[in-house]
């Protein structure tokens, strides 16, 4: 079973980031403190000219509010071109030790005139049914109702 949990989205500089995170009940085995997560991530190019993903930085916060930088090249092995008005789909993974998490980062991007600059991936949530309180990134608590 997979439960979507909801779309994000965020605005940089002519390229919108969606990310739309997936619980993965069938890879997962709670008693073990595993929790597996999927997400889909859409690059999309509002600009006029090409740009080219370089690379990427995630940070990944688990349910304890401990959190871990991860930076690599490209995405899932590609550094993909996206032309004006295209978008670049793939699908990935993050398993966590706790019920609930989030993740936010950066897509390093360069543009056909060498213009470099990050495009924010936003701030989303990573919950399972076995989750059905939150705290937020600021400490907030909230109710969270699976879909």
């Amino acid at each position: 079973m997979e439960l979507i949990t909801h779309l994000y989205g965020k605005e940089t500089e002519d390229v919108v980031v969606n990310v739309t995170p997936f619980f993965m009940e069938e890879r997962s085995n709670p008693r073990l403190g595993i929790y597996f997560f999927a997400y889909k991530v859409s690059i999309t190019n509002l600009g006029n000219q090409n740009v080219k993903v370089l690379g990427r930085t995630w940070k990944i916060r688990d349910g304890k509010g401990q959190e871990e930088i991860v930076k690599g090249q490209g995405v899932v092995g590609k550094f993909p071109n996206i032309s004006p008005g295209s978008t670049f789909e793939y699908t990935s993974f993050c398993p966590l030790e706790t019920p609930s998490g989030n993740m936010r980062g950066e897509f390093h991007l360069e543009s056909e005139d060498s213009k470099k600059f990050d495009a924010d991936i936003p701030l989303f949530f990573l919950r399972t049914p076995f989750d059905n309180i939150t705290k937020s990134i600021d400490g907030e608590v909230g109710q969270y109702a699976a879909l």
